[in-house]
């Protein structure tokens, strides 16, 4: 819970809007239902690889499948662990591995990269 307080403090007083899930069954819930109209509401998912319930690469996965399904836009994706090396060779779900304990600094670092490669106007924003 910490570390999605520390996010959202950071992302507060940036143009999205954060939604916030308390365990990995509400975020692919979420996720699922973002997706029923044929497009991906959000761009930037924030996932804790140690969540409640499902682990942040379950979600990826079956919410990667997901995508692939609908041939929805991919959404940008953050992997938050303290195992990151690890979890770079062991897992391409994610587009950035953000290690533990993270920082300001390093929350808008990914903030701006998603913004590059997403190409949009606006990022909505999902921890």
């Amino acid at each position: 819970m910490i570390n999605i307080q520390l996010i959202k403090a950071i992302l507060d007083n940036t143009f999205c809007e954060i939604d916030i899930a308390r365990d990995g069954e509400e975020a692919l819930k979420m996720l699922t239902e973002a997706t029923k109209e044929g497009e991906n509401l959000y761009q930037l998912l924030y996932l804790d690889q140690y969540m409640p319930k499902l682990r942040g690469e379950k979600v990826m996965s079956a919410y990667r499948a997901i995508e692939k399904k609908k041939n929805l836009r991919a959404i940008f994706s953050v992997s938050i662990s303290g195992e990151i090396e690890k979890m770079k060779q062991d897992n391409t779900l994610f587009d950035i591995y953000l290690g533990k304990p993270f920082n300001m600094k390093k929350i808008k670092e990914t903030f701006q990269e998603a913004f590059k490669k997403t190409d949009l106007p606006e990022i909505d924003y999902m921890i």
